[in-house]
């Protein structure tokens, strides 16, 4: 069989049946041909997915399809094996020998897991072997878990899970070493780390047991950091395929609309983004950055703290989005001694009990901020350093910040003053200080809880890589104690 038509979906997923959808309803001739193995098959239930959450994963794709059927988008089950251009169209060829002649072609094939090789682990995929916090952690909430780390990145899975979990094991399978700041991040989130490296995963009573070089240990679910492939074999002669900036494997390159390095080729879904980052946020700060003579930041610490007359004391970062590292803000130059990266959170001891779970506050570097009681053992935060806040989510999660300062303790805040000549240099790099929560929406959203100790304006020199002269607000609030 061989039929032209505008647009062939190959995967008939979430992403592909979406695309399929709105193409249907724009009455473009459309055919989805779908394998029938969506990458969460195994998973008896999807989540975090909203308007189905808890629904089989079966469940969904039998309604979406049907949903597509309403606007003429046939479903076909099969594989694409093969798609090589044909004048103005592209020919896709199917496994049974049909080819679709189509003017475009959306591809929406998703990925395969490749998972770590340790026996056990493909055995219980999908069921105790898990990878994403947002997509299973909520199910092992308050059990024995396990991350095995065999790329390096386990540490920020292993705080996720802590966040679900007071009893979580970091593995480590690899050979970098840990960082002290990772070290201490894990400390501060009570997570023990294993450097007796995973050698098999079983079933044992009820439960898994994680065999390790010279031991065991016994979980009830082990999360895993698998490497994601895309699945574009047919179309790897027509586009670009690269690796993902996260590290986390491969996937289609394309632009932020989706279109490929091929003019007739768009991708959708997971073969084009391995997960959601902050890609677009990130591109933001370089174009902005991009084109200037001088340094936008000089990767120095602020001085201004040291000269606000504050005594050394351990400071918090809240989450930097300055470059240069948020151990520099408090640290060395300002003045303020060792940044202990505490962020806001109680140090766990044995003999304390379980962490409190009340009061969480808002997630920032994959941690809780959790309010303290004035007798708390544990770090009592003095000064913290807050990030620059977009205004919309720093509305709601500047009050969590605040909250989680302990009783007697004091918020540093440092924001420019923006005068006219502050104003036309931010114009000049496209920022609008007014998309940014300021010191005084700060100062207002802590209420009756602080009084104001310092609030004055200093002058920030000039850097030694250039830039113009500017003003710091500094406000120094201390929280009451009853």
């Amino acid at each position: 069989m061989n039929t032209t038509i505008d647009v062939l979906v190959i995967g008939g997923g979430a992403a592909g049946s979406a695309a399929a959808l709105q193409l249907g309803r724009i009455r473009r001739s459309v055919v989805v041909i779908d394998g029938g193995e969506p990458r969460n098959a195994p998973a008896a239930h999807m989540h975090g997915y909203l308007g189905h959450d808890g629904r089989p994963p079966g469940e969904f794709l039998t309604t979406a399809h049907a949903e597509l059927a309403a606007y003429g988008v046939d479903v076909v089950g099969g594989r694409v094996t093969g798609v090589v251009e044909d004048g103005d169209h592209l020919a896709c060829t199917c496994e049974n020998g049909d080819v679709y002649r189509a003017r475009r072609v959306v591809l929406a094939t998703g990925l395969t897991n490749v998972l770590p090789d340790i026996p056990g682990i493909a055995e219980h995929w999908g069921d105790r072997v898990i990878h994403c916090p947002w997509c299973h952690g909520w199910e092992v909430r308050d059990q024995r878990i396990a991350v095995t780390d065999t790329s390096g990145i386990g540490t920020h899975q292993a705080l996720l899970f802590a966040q679900l979990s007071d009893d979580v094991t970091l593995i480590r399978n690899h050979d970098q070493p840990l960082t002290d700041d990772d070290a201490e991040r894990l400390g501060l989130g009570g997570v023990r780390v294993e450097h007796r490296q995973a050698t098999g995963v079983a079933e044992h009573s009820g439960a898994l047991e994680v065999a390790l070089e010279g031991g065991s240990i016994t979980v009830d679910a082990v999360a895993v950091g698998p490497q994601f492939e895309p699945n574009a074999s047919m179309v790897e002669a027509l586009v670009d395929i690269g690796d993902h900036p996260s590290g986390m494997g491969r996937h289609v390159l394309a632009n932020d609309l989706g279109q490929t390095s091929h003019p007739l080729i768009s991708a959708a879904g997971n073969v084009l983004n391995l997960a959601r980052t902050r890609e677009a946020e990130r591109r933001e700060w370089d174009e902005r950055y991009a084109g200037h003579d001088i340094a936008m930041f000089s990767g120095r610490p602020n001085a201004a703290p040291a000269r606000r007359g504050l005594a050394p004391a351990d400071g918090t970062c809240a989450r930097c989005r300055m470059r240069g590292g948020c151990r520099r803000h408090l640290a060395g130059k300002a003045g303020l001694g060792r940044h202990r990266h505490r962020h806001l959170r109680r140090r766990h001891r044995p003999g304390q009990g379980r962490r409190r779970r009340g009061g969480r506050g808002p997630n920032l570097h994959g941690r809780r901020l959790g309010r303290r009681s004035a007798g708390a053992a544990g770090v009592r935060p003095r000064h913290a350093r807050l990030p620059a806040l977009r205004r919309a989510p720093g509305l709601t999660s500047f009050p969590g910040i605040a909250d989680a300062v302990a009783p007697d303790g004091r918020l540093l805040l440092i924001g420019h003053v923006h005068d006219e000549a502050a104003l036309a240099a931010a114009a000049g790099h496209g920022f609008n200080p007014d998309d940014y929560l300021s010191v005084d929406d700060m100062v207002t959203l802590l209420g009756g809880e602080f009084d104001v100790e310092v609030d004055e304006q200093r002058p920030q020199p000039r850097s030694p890589d250039g830039g113009h002269n500017h003003t710091d607000r500094v406000v120094v609030a201390r929280r009451r104690t009853s």
